[in-house]
């Protein structure tokens, strides 16, 4: 007990030095609490530093955590991107891996090392995003894990592809109305803008329908109903109506889809379905995204478990990091998320 005591003076500045709190805060603690508490006292300043070097190290990992199920993803804290392994089964503590990395060789490295062979099997279901390096994660950690990419990345990626549509037929409407404009100083005229329903001309309709493909057809409102109707009859918008039905019938397959074989038979022929929609680019992206990742998108419809946990955990981090203003040391920073999240 003595030699404990006698090497606890002496860290006392290292504990200040990796935490950020004053030793004269830490020693007026103990003291305090000296007499009731020694070796209690003792252990919680030896927490503080232990960790803080595993992280800045090589990560900090609770393999007593894994389960059945996992979700992957990364977070950018204080310019570095860590990989974050979650648990979706437990609540609130569901941080089991943090990594300051993001290539996948260090981290297939450090899990061979530190994780044994009978606690990688116990993992059967990963949730994940597109990127191929999680991928290659999974596939050499988790050999007996099913990789899943949720509905929210693949629905975020169509929808994307549809705004990339939008703009450019935005910027081709304005061409059109430069050119009216300066077609009309030449003539000493008003410039004529045809509109239509609701007085809404083509540069209005364009950039309030962006709004409105976000949400289905049965929860828009009278105007976006009207609105719809109006660019039905534009041939100006025909790629823009024809994109939206197509990705209408993929928030059908993962609406109404029961099982993985019928996911498949209904992807099979939305594919078949775009022979006749070759010149829209942003669509046949659409469908190259979709066939390239299908087999680990058709395996969402076994269990339909998301990505959700994750983002969670992502958003609770970065109120963490906001409520902490403006920190300066980002290992003591991981320390407290862990300290939260473990």
């Amino acid at each position: 007990m003595q030699t404990l005591i006698d090497t606890w003076k002496i860290n006392i500045e290292v504990c200040a030095l990796f935490t950020g709190i004053n030793s004269k805060t830490i020693t007026w603690y103990i003291k305090k609490n000296y007499e009731k508490e020694k070796l209690i006292w003792w252990i919680k300043i030896w927490e503080i530093i232990i960790p803080i070097e595993k992280i800045s190290e090589n990560g900090y990992f609770n393999p007593k955590k894994l389960w059945k199920r996992l979700n992957i993803d990364e977070k950018n804290i204080w310019n570095q991107v860590y990989t974050i392994y979650s648990n979706p089964d437990l609540w609130e503590k569901w941080l089991v891996w943090i990594f300051p990395w993001v290539k996948a060789q260090d981290i297939i490295n450090f899990t061979n090392k530190f994780c044994k062979k009978k606690d990688k099997l116990v993992v059967k279901e990963i949730s994940m995003d597109m990127a191929n390096s999680m991928a290659k994660i999974i596939k050499m950690v988790f050999p007996a894990a099913v990789q899943i990419v949720d509905r929210f990345h693949v629905m975020k990626n169509v929808l994307e592809d549809m705004n990339a549509l939008i703009t450019k037929n935005k910027t081709e409407i304005k061409k059109i109305y430069l050119t009216e404009q300066e077609q009309a100083k030449i003539d000493r005229r008003p410039p004529k803008h045809q509109r239509y329903w609701n007085w809404e001309t083509w540069k209005d309709i364009i950039t309030k329908c962006r709004h409105q493909f976000v949400k289905r057809r049965e929860n828009w409102n009278i105007n976006q109903i009207n609105r719809w109707e109006s660019m039905e009859l534009i041939p100006m918008f025909a790629d823009i109506v024809a994109m939206y039905k197509k990705i209408e019938e993929i928030f059908n397959i993962y609406d109404f889809s029961t099982c993985k074989k019928t996911a498949r038979k209904r992807f099979e022929r939305w594919f078949s379905s775009l022979s006749n929609l070759d010149f829209i680019t942003e669509l046949q992206n659409t469908w190259r995204m979709i066939k390239y990742h299908f087999d680990r998108i058709l395996n969402y419809f076994r269990t339909r478990l998301t990505n959700w946990y994750a983002e969670w955990l992502n958003s609770r981090i970065q109120r963490v990091i906001s409520n902490s203003r403006w920190f300066k040391n980002s290992d003591y920073m991981i320390y407290r998320i862990i300290k939260i999240f473990w």
